[in-house]
């Protein structure tokens, strides 16, 4: 009993071990194989963590062990181009304001047309009915009227609809989007290996792992509109080109009309502009 006992005491502490080995592999659960796209794991040897391929998915030609800090180092470049500096970031989100407004703006012209276009209707309806007790239109003319007038009227009360439906807060949502990628880096490299995750798991997915470095990734959400070319501060638009932006020229998103700004879908707060026209109003 007593020799049970003994072993039984040491059962906590080695668990609590267990646990804490676990929670040293901030990159776990983050990393797939590129070969054959099982996840990788972490272990530790020597007071080191490693990482390799689980080979859960079948063959595999990735057998080796990486050290945690080198792909530590590889994340955090990953990281480097969505680091937008705080110029940048007022910059964006002045640009955000200034499209609120014009869409403000814009939305109470509508109202107004939409508006005024129901009080014509109304006024055709009326002018309607006083022909048809006049007997100048026949029952079935009126009718089919009618049915005219009122798909137009509910065509119209939808429009109206719709304009007041769409969601305020543009600014917000961009200056959000570029100091949470502005500060992703910096949290990424100071922050306790806790918050590294919570960096991770806002910003990226599908992290790949070939030979030991990072092959591939994807940014989470609207990120990959912040991501800069190699030979400055540029945002890719959607995937479509690189726009040299200059934060000194004051308005320069607002000169760039060669897209329309989109009404909000149903999960998406942002479409595209460089990064503003990423953010749907």
């Amino acid at each position: 009993m007593s020799e049970y006992l003994a072993v039984a005491g040491t059962r906590p502490q080695t668990a609590r071990a267990n646990n804490a080995q676990r929670r040293s592999c901030v990159l776990r659960d983050f990393l797939y194989c590129a070969e054959c796209g099982a996840k990788i794991t972490a272990g530790a040897h020597k007071g080191l963590t490693y990482y390799r391929c689980t080979h859960d998915k079948g063959d595999c030609s990735q057998r080796a062990y990486t050290r945690e800090e080198l792909l530590m180092a590889e994340v955090a470049d990953v990281l480097d181009p969505i680091a937008i500096t705080p110029d940048i970031v007022e910059a964006l989100v002045e640009e955000a304001r200034l499209r609120e407004g014009d869409a403000r703006r814009a939305a109470a012209r509508d109202r107004g047309a939409f508006d005024a276009a129901l009080a014509q209707n109304a006024a055709r309806a009326s002018a309607l009915l006083d022909k048809l007790l006049d007997g100048v239109v026949s029952r079935e003319a009126y009718a089919a009227k009618v049915a005219e007038l009122d798909e137009e009227r509910r065509t119209l009360e939808n429009r109206i609809s719709s304009l007041t439906e769409a969601p305020e807060g543009l600014s917000a949502q961009v200056e959000a989007l570029a100091r949470t990628g502005a500060g992703a880096r910096i949290d990424f490299d100071a922050a306790d290996e806790t918050t590294k995750r919570e960096v991770l798991a806002g910003v990226l997915c599908n992290l790949s792992v070939e030979d030991g470095r990072i092959g591939s990734y994807q940014w989470k959400g609207l990120f990959g509109f912040l991501e800069k070319n190699a030979s400055g501060p540029s945002f890719m638009n959607g995937g479509r080109y690189w726009m040299r932006f200059e934060p000194h020229k004051a308005g320069q998103l607002r000169k760039l009309r060669s897209w329309r700004i989109p009404r909000a879908s149903s999960h998406a707060s942002v479409a595209v502009l460089a990064v503003i026209d990423s953010c749907d109003l």
